[in-house]
């Protein structure tokens, strides 16, 4: 008996299948993916009480040290809007950053996220610049004793 010779098929990648595999790839990227205004890497400090909820487009005052490995430590600050990716600053520039925002918004809450290395009078400072540029409600984040260093 003669069996008729198998045919050989060529070998191609749907396109339809590729295509909807990636679609769904790019889905699941953007759906996992966290987004914000702030993404620095803080240990906040930890407190007893309760922290304060800022609401969500809140500006944002991020400052934070950083130790290099001679040994010697520098403070850095971003700033956030509340509506762009925080930006790194001066510190001289925050009065004027902190009033602009509040000169269009009034009523926005400015969240302070201070590393828990920094000096608390620099906090003080902080806190007394977005004061004077008209910042209405301050929030310091804490961190609750028994949670990881991040917050959470």
């Amino acid at each position: 008996m003669r069996l008729p010779r198998q045919r050989r098929l060529p070998l191609a990648v749907p396109g339809p299948a590729l295509a909807g595999i990636s679609m769904l790839i790019v889905l699941f990227f953007l759906l996992t993916t966290s987004h914000g205004t702030d993404r620095s890497a803080v240990v906040l400090p930890s407190s007893a009480s309760a922290s304060t909820v800022a609401t969500l487009g809140a500006a944002c005052v991020v400052v934070h040290r950083e130790v290099d490995l001679g040994g010697s430590e520098s403070v850095h600050w971003r700033f956030s809007d509340g509506l762009e990716i925080s930006r790194e600053i001066a510190p001289e520039a925050l009065f004027f950053e902190a009033s602009r925002v509040a000169d269009r918004a009034p009523d926005k809450t400015f969240v302070v996220k201070a590393d828990a290395g920094v000096r608390w009078a620099v906090v003080d400072d902080v806190i007394e610049t977005l004061r004077n540029a008209g910042a209405r409600d301050v929030v310091l984040w804490t961190r609750r004793p028994g949670a990881g260093p991040g917050g959470r």
